[in-house]
């Protein structure tokens, strides 16, 4: 009876012990699963580590015990697959209370000054968003600039899904001013236009400072925990200096801390 209770025993240790250890390993392995499109310097697939926005972040859910996987996609792509829980939730977004039903939105982690962009050429000047009401605004598709601009049906706006197309479509006069964030809108010029980048200004004055946000999908487990996690971790990552290390090691982020 003692030998068929051990053989017993044996079977028992042989057929659960390595579900009972791979799950353990499995609740270990915490994997956030993001998703954006590109918006150089802050994240894109070609920089590097993804970019000061992503290292940010991913280091604040390190610190906390996750691991963070990013996937690039078109915006309009990622703001429903994030919705839907697909992805856990937006590496990066403008917070809107129309939002707010379907994620569940971080502390701030970074900011970004919103302007006008026009041609050296064009003698275009603002105090009031109505004074734009004659020029036609090239936007990005599903971006969210302010409640008072993306409700202005005074505006001709056009829409694309890159910066790039935007100043693209500015230098061939297919519109008068874009929309963007200035820190985006320098990085493409040095980056991708610096042959051009002076027929390009900035319509002064600043349009308005947007911080930015990690909304995690209100559609997966324990959100609101995840959200919490991150915090914590970002709260960390202040305290322990690196969130200023890696500001440091992307010298062209350093306006990007809130």
């Amino acid at each position: 009876m003692i030998k068929m209770n051990r053989i017993s025993l044996i079977i028992f240790f042989a057929l659960f012990l390595p579900v009972i250890s791979g799950n353990c390993l499995f609740a270990q392995n915490k994997t956030i699963c993001l998703t954006t499109d590109p918006w150089e310097p802050y994240y894109g697939p070609d920089l590097e580590k993804g970019g000061v926005f992503t290292e940010i972040v991913r280091a604040a859910f390190k610190i906390e015990g996750y691991e963070l996987e990013v996937k690039f996609v078109p915006w309009k792509r990622a703001l429903e697959s994030s919705k839907q829980g697909i992805c856990s939730g937006l590496l990066g977004a403008f917070y809107t209370e129309e939002r707010t039903h379907n994620f569940q939105y971080s502390d701030p982690i970074t900011e970004t000054r919103i302007v006008f962009i026009t041609k050296i050429d064009k003698a275009i000047q603002y105090k009031r968003l109505q004074e734009l009401s004659s020029y036609t605004i090239g936007t990005i598709r599903g971006y969210s600039y302010s409640q008072e601009f993306d409700s202005a049906t005074y505006l001709k706006k056009e829409e694309v899904t890159t910066t790039e197309q935007n100043l693209n479509k500015l230098l061939a006069d297919r519109i008068d001013i874009f929309i963007d964030s200035e820190e985006v809108a320098a990085w493409l010029l040095q980056k991708k236009f610096k042959e051009v980048a002076h027929l390009v200004r900035i319509i002064e004055p600043v349009y308005t400072v947007k911080k930015l946000y990690v909304p995690i999908s209100k559609n997966i487990k324990n959100y609101q925990k995840i959200v919490n996690d991150l915090n914590n971790g970002i709260k960390k990552i202040k305290e322990n200096g690196t969130y200023e290390a890696i500001l440091e090691h992307f010298p062209a982020a350093k306006a990007m801390a809130p």
